[in-house]
């Protein structure tokens, strides 16, 4: 069970808001490392809200614990399908339980992962340096 108030949320709209929370609550957002991006990105720091961004994303996601009243509320979990891949707003899912844990803990691998000691300076590597070159139709990689 989750004892801490939490709203984390993945976005990939540039023009997302995140709701104020109660004091003490632990708030994240993961968003695209892009140009569109940036101006949110500037709405969360100067809001003191904890971000990073990731070079692709592809869902929107709120976990929270944050229930009526600013009171702690049992683990949620919201997804959905960005409105980028399938140009209209799929339904979202809620789960609870060991799912929305599950989610919780990739969230929290995902913060881990583009934590600001790691690099995230990229050389691309052409796919003939990694894979079989009868793989490179499946690829998609130019020749």
């Amino acid at each position: 069970m989750e004892t801490r108030l939490l709203h984390w949320v993945k976005t990939t709209n540039p023009h997302s808001t995140i709701p104020r929370q109660p004091p003490g609550t632990d708030v994240r957002v993961l968003l695209p490392l892009a140009p569109e991006f940036e101006p949110l990105a500037t709405r969360l720091t100067d809001a003191g809200v904890a971000f990073r961004q990731v070079r692709y994303w592809l869902e929107d996601e709120t976990i929270s614990t944050v229930g009526d009243g600013a009171r702690l509320a049992p683990l949620r979990a919201t997804a959905a399908v960005a409105t980028l891949v399938n140009g209209v707003g799929a339904d979202p899912v809620t789960v609870h339980g060991v799912d929305a844990t599950a989610a919780r803990d990739a969230f929290e691998m995902m913060w881990q992962a583009h934590d600001e000691s790691v690099s995230t300076a990229w050389t691309p590597v052409a796919a003939a340096d990694l894979v079989p070159v009868d793989w490179l139709p499946i690829c998609h990689t130019r020749r």
